[in-house]
């Protein structure tokens, strides 16, 4: 997430992702982390396709964000959400639906 927002997160830490669901439409979280050869190569080769089918599924108000791994509470969120490997996207839904979308 954007540099002020993790630092609210960490002085108030989530207890589930789904804390963020949007009013609505859906915001999606790209679980990735720094140095992950996946989660480059992802970037570099898969990502804006996997984000247009993204934007194409959910065309009412798709907010897509980078959830920063590094940072062991985000990961620790990401991992009690069910992301198992990255790169990976939590959708949250308005109505605090989280579904996970793991990229392989």
């Amino acid at each position: 997430m954007d540099g002020a927002l993790q630092r609210c997160y960490r002085a108030v830490p989530l207890t589930h992702v789904r804390d963020l669901a949007p009013k609505r439409g859906v915001v999606a979280l790209r679980c990735v982390r720094t140095g992950c050869t996946a989660c480059a190569d992802f970037e570099t080769d898969g990502r804006v396709a996997f984000e247009e089918r993204l934007m194409t599924e959910h065309a009412s108000h798709l907010n897509i964000r980078r959830w920063n791994c590094d940072d062991t509470d985000m990961r620790n969120l990401a991992l009690a959400a069910g992301v198992t490997d990255i790169p990976a996207y939590l959708l949250i839904s308005s109505t605090g639906h989280v579904e996970v979308r793991h990229v392989s």
